[in-house]
This record gives C-alpha cells, sequence and structure tokens, in this order.
C-alpha cells in the first residue's frame, strides 16, 4: 500500500493509495491466482469540527481479480 494526501485548504483535502493485495489461496489456475491491484482516490470534506464527508472511488487495477471498481461515501458525525 502507498497513499498520499494532499490539503487543498483547512476543511478539504483529496488522497490516493495505490494497493496490492496477495492472494492467499491458491488453486493452480492463472486467472484465480492473481493478486489484486487496485487504484482508489477519494476526499475528505469538514464542514465542522465533528462534521465529515468522505467520498472515494477504487478501480481495478488488474483485470479479473477484484471488484471493476466501487463508488463510496459517507458522512460522518463525531462526538
Amino acid at each position: 500500500l502507498a497513499g498520499v494526501e494532499y490539503a487543498v485548504d483547512h476543511g478539504f483535502s483529496v488522497n490516493a493509495q495505490y494497493r496490492i493485495q496477495r492472494n492467499g489461496l491458491r488453486v493452480g489456475s492463472k486467472e484465480a491466482d492473481k493478486d489484486a491491484q487496485e487504484l482508489a482516490l477519494g476526499f475528505n470534506k469538514r464542514f465542522s469540527n465533528n462534521l465529515v464527508w468522505t467520498g472515494g472511488f477504487n478501480e481495478d487495477l488488474n483485470p479479473e481479480t477484484a471488484p471493476d471498481f466501487v463508488v463510496n461515501t459517507e458522512l460522518k458525525w463525531e462526538f
């Protein structure tokens, strides 16, 4: 896993991650035994001290090893 985060301003940041995940189960199939490679791009937006909106997009870089893509979002209230 390698990642970077850039603070655009005090309440907003963007991030990127590159992940390689080792496939722990080997069955002897070239397609099934591939290790997953993913690129994740996202953001964090802080509206107040305890309200944060997070979102992101994950893309499978090694076809047929992980979900093709994932879109996620979260609104978090910290107390």
